[in-house]
């Protein structure tokens, strides 16, 4: 994403969403986190490895924009280009409800009883549903990827801050508490912010990433404690919204079926 003076940085795509009803019935958007659009007044087209794909800002209903960035109210929900990314990234494939996991376990990258998975495999979780705030229990297993990156380790890439060593993947831990957001020990850096938090057992989105509890760069180590601004908050948000008119009379809702 561009950032108003000119530099780009990294944020990861959370969940695939769908609006029904309303101005933009059947539109496709990226789930992220909000503090990676807020505040920016350009308007250039988030891209990924060069591609543009997603607006910076998803407009609804005229003027408003689908985005927030007050913990645990910190979202954005990104429209595509035009219908021609939203076909290309998501109508034509295969899994509408997916999220990439790509596990990097060893160290403190995953707790060493909740392992991700074969290190460096990719793998496909289809999200059947999510967990409301009120659901969800400290011990809890849970997984998160992220996009987060440094051209230490990948030269290709615009460093995101993560720091030299921290590599792009999927870890898992636990939920340590609750409060008005989830409270987990997963790893995470700068440039993951808005990635999905999920579970590989029961194929459910719990929320996406804030955060801010603590600021770290390089490897994983010890008593790691990032935050995720749950699916429920979210909705609370935008069913507000929707009621207010703020939507365009449009409901959004992340894609729990592969057709979604």
């Amino acid at each position: 994403m561009k950032r108003d003076n000119g530099t780009w940085g990294g944020c990861t795509a959370g969940f695939n969403a769908r609006t029904t009803g309303g101005t933009h019935n059947g539109w496709g958007w990226v789930l992220t986190a909000g503090h990676c659009v807020v505040g920016k007044t350009n308007d250039t087209t988030v891209h990924h490895n060069g591609y543009n794909i997603v607006n910076q800002h998803g407009v609804a209903g005229g003027q408003y924009l689908m985005e927030s960035n007050s913990y645990p109210y910190d979202f954005a929900f990104l429209s595509y280009k035009s219908g021609t990314e939203s076909v290309a990234w998501l109508e034509n494939q295969a899994y509408r409800n997916k999220v990439l996991k790509y596990c990097r376990n060893g160290g403190h990258d995953s707790n060493a009883d909740t392992p991700c998975g074969t290190q460096a495999t990719e793998a496909t979780v289809l999200i059947n549903g999510y967990y409301a705030l009120s659901q969800i229990k400290a011990g809890w297993i849970v997984c998160a990827t992220g996009s987060a990156s440094d051209t230490a380790n990948y030269p290709e890439s615009y460093g995101s801050g993560a720091g030299a060593g921290y590599l792009v993947g999927t870890r898992c831990g636990r939920v340590t508490s609750t409060d008005v957001g989830i409270n987990t020990d997963v790893c995470a850096r700068a440039g993951d912010s808005g990635g999905p938090l999920f579970s590989q057992i029961d194929n459910t989105a719990y929320g996406i990433l804030e955060g801010n509890q603590q600021a770290r760069t390089d490897p994983c180590y010890s008593h790691e404690m990032n935050n995720y601004v749950p699916i429920s908050k979210i909705y609370e948000v935008m069913d507000n919204w929707y009621s207010a008119g703020y939507t365009g009379g449009s409901l959004f809702r992340v894609i729990t079926t592969q057709n979604g």
